[in-house]
């Protein structure tokens, strides 16, 4: 992971001072780069943890940004690519000499980076497909300064003023804000799949990617090639594969395990394939008191397959909301993950301490995988509207849902997310809404991870896993009876049968409870005179109190109070 600033100024008589406050943690390395011309001033500084940094001038193109390429696109094939650092910086000039602003079309991989094109005197910024990695930037009447992260702008404003309407955008995104606001009026964040150009001291925002083309009907396989085992293995090839880009060649590696099929899916692929790159460990919650939230009897079953001991931290002490003010770790926007930051940050802290810097996740197979029932519309498109009731029949039994509702609520009304794409098929319709919003990651990979320095990467957050998902027909994925039908299938033989067809998850609401109780004193102490009331005007105080005593004794919120609070979360740390 790389943290970078940019800073190029339409004067030349400016003052070239070093950006110290890029600093990141204590393994963070800190590199510098200014030039100047008779027409500008351009100056930029990145921090790396353990993954080679980007930062590469020739004569005439400089990039700096945090990129990782997997594929090259060649007429909608993936081309894998596996460069080093060098070929890497070398084949993107390449790209750009040959195909100019347009290369970025061709890239996949998880990036942000700005280039800077000083023969012909183009400044442009880019943003990865997905928005796995993100970039904010800042204009004036003089400069442009475009960086990673939003903490890295801040210090150019005299007095950062909060963006209402950003907080607004929060509650109604549920948490997840892929728009150009952020939390302060004079930053903006380049959207997801967006560039920029920046000529004449204007900026003009290009949409590179086409989401209805991604995400479109005519990828699906046709029904006369349809053939269910072959399927089967080309999604596990790709899994794979998806899963050994991310493996850190010659380097340790930890997998954060849990007893669900994502996680262990991750972790069995990494032992099976990515040993001979690397070493695999994990690292896992378990609970002796707390039963119910308990996996150590799936985890222990995977770990003696592969003779594997892993790391075990027991969490029944462990608890969260102690100190809200001070034990979150401080982030520069609100996410709805951050206020749990106390569950996650033991696992990383307990990887790096164990000189693992680079983290596999099985973050993003829920929203890739787990086909809602609203595919069995697809069904009628696909002309099997027999298997359709017959799907329907089933579902609705093992659901103990009537007929009539199923029938309403799957097939007669529209998806709930059919304005967000052109395309027809509701499975189209259900992974562009997924993915497009599986940014939750965000928080732990550069807040938790930036501040032990480590690498968190998903496996399942790959463009051309998403891509083959988008070709199979929803006869093929949904099953009335399992989620995730797929993965489940390519396991077979791999992953222990008590993981593979498992159907309850573990919740951990046991744990969540138990911190609020044993804290609650902490936490009313911190929230009972609520900025999101007082100063952003979110709420009001009834709905606020009646909500917070609802998630005190366990009863059912209003969907928006956990989105609320985070926001209360990052609020009361900005001020404080």
């Amino acid at each position: 992971m790389n943290w970078y600033l940019f800073e190029f100024i339409n004067n030349s008589e400016c003052e070239i001072n070093d950006n110290g406050h890029l600093k990141i943690n204590s393994k963070s390395k800190v590199n510098y780069f200014n030039t100047s011309s008779q027409n500008f001033v351009l100056k930029a500084a990145y921090a790396q943890n353990t993954t080679p940094y980007v930062f590469f001038e020739n004569n005439d193109v400089l990039i700096v940004g945090d990129i990782v390429i997997y594929n090259i696109l060649n007429h909608g094939v993936y081309e894998n690519v596996d460069w080093t650092e060098q070929e890497l910086l070398t084949n993107l000039i390449s790209l750009y000499n040959t195909f100019g602003l347009d290369f970025v079309k061709r890239l996949d991989g998880e990036f942000s980076f700005v280039l800077f094109d000083k023969k012909n005197f183009t400044l442009m910024a880019c943003r990865d497909t997905l928005g796995v990695k993100r970039l904010f930037y800042l204009k004036t009447d003089t400069k442009l300064v475009v960086a990673s992260d939003i903490f890295l702008l801040k210090s150019y404003l005299n007095t950062p003023e909060l963006n209402g309407v950003y907080f607004q955008e929060y509650l109604n995104a549920n948490g997840i804000v892929d728009s150009y606001l952020t939390p302060y009026k004079d930053i903006l964040r380049l959207p997801s799949g967006n560039m920029f150009v920046y000529e004449n001291k204007e900026i003009n925002l290009i949409k590179y990617v086409n989401y209805d083309e991604l995400f479109s009907d005519k990828w699906m396989v046709k029904e006369t090639t349809i053939n269910r085992e072959a399927l089967i293995e080309e999604f596990e090839s790709i899994l794979n594969k998806a899963v050994l880009r991310r493996v850190h060649k010659s380097k340790r590696n930890t997998v954060l395990l849990s007893g669900g099929l994502d996680s262990t899916t991750i972790f069995n692929v990494s032992k099976r394939l990515g040993q001979r790159y690397g070493e695999i460990n994990s690292v896992s919650v378990v609970f002796d008191e707390l039963k119910e939230c308990d996996e150590s009897a799936y985890i222990t079953e995977l770990l003696e397959q592969y003779n594997s001991k892993g790391t075990f931290l027991n969490y029944d002490s462990v608890l969260m909301y102690e100190d809200l003010r001070n034990n979150i770790l401080r982030f520069d926007e609100p996410y709805a993950t951050a206020p749990t930051c106390e569950f996650i940050s033991p696992l990383i802290e307990s990887s790096v301490n164990n000189n693992t810097y680079s983290i596999l996740t099985g973050y993003g197979g829920d929203q890739l995988l787990t086909n809602p029932p609203y595919l069995l519309r697809d069904y009628v498109r696909e002309g099997k509207i027999k298997d359709m009731f017959g799907d329907l029949t089933k579902y609705c039994m093992y659901t103990n849902m009537s007929a009539f509702k199923g029938l309403r609520e799957y097939i007669i009304q529209p998806h709930p997310f059919s304005r967000a794409t052109k395309n027809k098929r509701n499975h189209a319709r259900n992974l562009f809404y997924q993915m497009l919003n599986a940014k939750a990651n965000h928080y732990m990979d550069r807040a938790i991870g930036g501040f032990y320095g480590a690498d968190i990467k998903h496996p399942f957050l790959d463009r051309e896993l998403i891509s083959f998902m988008i070709k199979i027909p929803s006869h093929i994925l949904f099953d009335p009876f399992y989620t995730k039908k797929i993965l489940r299938d390519s396991q077979k033989n791999k992953l222990p049968d008590s993981i593979r067809l498992r159907i309850n998850k573990t919740s951990h609401i046991a744990h969540t409870l138990k911190s609020i109780r044993k804290n609650w004193n902490s936490i009313y102490s911190n929230v009972k005179s609520p900025l999101v009331v007082s100063k952003l005007g979110l709420c009001s105080e009834e709905f606020w109190e009646e909500n917070l005593y609802k998630w005190r004794n366990g009863l059912l919120i209003d969907e928006a109070f956990l989105l609320l609070f985070s926001i209360e979360v990052w609020i009361m740390q900005e001020v404080k």
